[in-house]
């Protein structure tokens, strides 16, 4: 599944949380599978873009198990599953 297509069943929710300070931005992002789904969620991968006026070495991946690409410049987070609903 492509999140960038155009469908007419999104089958997750997406919400974010952006924390600024002089420091530092921290992103926040949840992502649940929907409970209308007909099954969970399999193989499955999640990107974040980041711009290039962010350093490449001041990114931190604190939760889950993103991968940085430095080439590309995103995050991305690959999930096995997602069960309905979570």
């Amino acid at each position: 599944f492509d999140a960038t297509e155009k469908v007419a069943h999104m089958p997750m929710l997406l919400e974010r949380k952006i924390t600024r300070s002089k420091a530092k931005v921290q992103i926040a992002i949840q992502v649940r599978s929907k409970l209308s789904n007909i099954d969970d969620m399999k193989e499955m991968s999640i990107a974040l873009a980041v711009s290039d006026k962010i350093a490449s070495d001041s990114i931190e991946i604190n939760v889950g198990k993103g991968e940085w690409d430095r080439i590309t410049r995103t995050i991305i987070w690959k999930l096995d599953s997602l069960p309905k609903g979570e």
